[in-house]
């Protein structure tokens, strides 16, 4: 989604969901689009692309915590490549050192929830 449509989105759901539901999504980080992003990620926004989904904007946590507060969302769980990695692929990778997982790069997820 372009920056527009994500914010209309966020103000959308904060104005008609009733307090106590969560929103999950991820994200791209906002080294996504400048030269800190790695040939992982580079290829990662060309596969997307050439699926008609163009990663369009990226985000800092700091910005992100900022709408969604001022959409009445908390942050209630963020989620970074190395979390997920540390979280969901730390025993498989220990047991398949040949065949490591790991998360995509400059992808973060989020848990909000409205207040």
């Amino acid at each position: 989604m372009s920056k527009p449509i994500f914010v209309e989105t966020i103000k959308t759901l904060g104005s008609v969901i009733p307090a106590g539901s969560t929103i999950v999504f991820d994200y791209s980080d906002e080294n996504t689009h400048t030269a800190h992003a790695g040939e992982r990620t580079k290829k990662q926004l060309a596969l997307a692309g050439g699926a008609g989904e163009k990663m369009l904007a990226s985000y800092s946590y700091n910005a992100l915590e900022r709408l969604l507060a001022d959409n009445g969302f908390l942050i209630y769980e963020h989620l970074t490549p190395d979390d997920v990695i540390e979280r969901y692929f730390t025993r498989y990778n220990i047991a398949n050192p040949n065949q490591v997982i790991t998360a995509f790069d400059n992808v973060n997820y989020c848990l909000a929830v409205k207040k």
